[in-house]
C-alpha cells in the first residue's frame, strides 16, 4: 500500500501536530514513581478512608514521595462519571452495594458477624 498524493501533502501539513501528540501519550505512559509530582484523586467512604489510608500513605511516601493524594467523598451512583471525566483517578468501595460499569478488581472480601451476650 503507498500513500497518494493528497496523503503525502496532508501529512506533511499535520506532521507537527502528530508528533506533538505522540510525544503526550508517550509521557503519560512512563511514570516514574520516585520524581512524579501528580496528584491523585481518590475516592473512599469515610470508613475506607479511616481503614485504608493508614496503609496507603506510608508507603506513597516511601515509594512516591512527591505524590499527592487528594481524597474525595465516594458517591457511588457518581462513580462512572467520575472515572469518564477524570475527577477521580481510584475508588475503593463496597462492590456488593454498587451498580459501577467502570472496571473494577476485589482486593479482598471481608465476612461480617454480630456477637451477642446469652
Amino acid at each position: 500500500m503507498k500513500p497518494t498524493f493528497v496523503a503525502k501533502e496532508m501529512y506533511s501539513v499535520f506532521r507537527s501536530a502528530l508528533s506533538e501528540i505522540e510525544t503526550v501519550i508517550a509521557t503519560r505512559r512512563s511514570f516514574d514513581p520516585k520524581s512524579s509530582d501528580q496528584v491523585f484523586r481518590l475516592a473512599f467512604s469515610d470508613l475506607g478512608e479511616m481503614t485504608f489510608l493508614p496503609h496507603i500513605l506510608p508507603r506513597l511516601s516511601e515509594e512516591a514521595p512527591k505524590v499527592g493524594i487528594e481524597v474525595v467523598e465516594l458517591e457511588i451512583e457518581k462513580l462512572d462519571d467520575w472515572f469518564a471525566t477524570g475527577k477521580i483517578d481510584a475508588a475503593i468501595f463496597n462492590s456488593t452495594s454498587a451498580n459501577v460499569q467502570s472496571r473494577s478488581e476485589p482486593i479482598f472480601r471481608e465476612h461480617y458477624v454480630c456477637l451477642v451476650s446469652a
